[in-house]
């Protein structure tokens, strides 16, 4: 009984000293107790939402769930900590992108249209190739625009980026302007290997 007693003693001593008293320590942890169990049914609820949304983001699994009359009893970022610190976030799915430009050209060409003051059409055709996604596909859109007129002189559209698209595309441009007229003019590019081919 003693030792009770001189137990007590020191934890009210110690409470003074820390400048907390013991309603404020019981309150603290009755908190801690409580945000513990409600972190808890958060999990499950998650658990049980992840069945229908596997792959579903937090920020979009908060409001889903949210829409839904879940209740969550605290904020976004709470609640994408407590999906982080429980190991049940989403991986960072890695988007597939396709490189437009493998940069791998035989020679390496110095940009001749650097400080160049263009003044009529025909002087500067630039090579640019883009990509879009349809049926499950990449297909590629390989032009050919006028500086000076910023017009699509050729354009083509291919289910691959090779030298074979890109020339029918410099083909359409000697169709539209005149082989003679391009005399001297200055292909811009980023240097792909199917603008460093033979037939190109």
């Amino acid at each position: 009984m003693l030792r009770v007693e001189n137990r007590s003693y020191k934890l009210e001593e110690l409470y003074k000293v820390l400048g907390v008293t013991r309603q404020a320590i019981w309150q603290s942890e009755n908190i801690k107790e409580k945000q513990s169990k409600n972190v808890d049914e958060i999990i499950s609820k998650v658990i049980k939402a992840r069945q229908d949304h596997p792959k579903m983001g937090s920020r979009t699994l908060y409001y889903t769930m949210k829409n839904k009359g879940i209740e969550i009893n605290i904020g976004i970022n709470k609640f994408e900590h407590v999906l982080s610190e429980n190991d049940l976030t989403v991986g960072r799915c890695k988007k597939y992108k396709p490189k437009t430009s493998d940069g791998k050209g035989r020679e390496n060409y110095p940009n001749l249209i650097d400080g160049l003051e263009i003044n009529d059409i025909n002087k500067v055709i630039v090579g640019d190739i883009t990509y879009y996604m349809a049926d499950r596909k990449w297909h590629y859109i390989i032009s050919l625009k006028d500086i000076y007129s910023q017009f699509i002189v050729g354009l083509e559209v291919s289910q691959n980026q090779d030298a074979n698209a890109a020339l029918l595309c410099l083909k359409a441009v000697e169709k539209l302007r005149g082989k003679e007229n391009l005399k001297g003019c200055i292909h811009h590019s980023d240097n792909g290997s199917q603008y460093n081919s033979t037939e190109y």
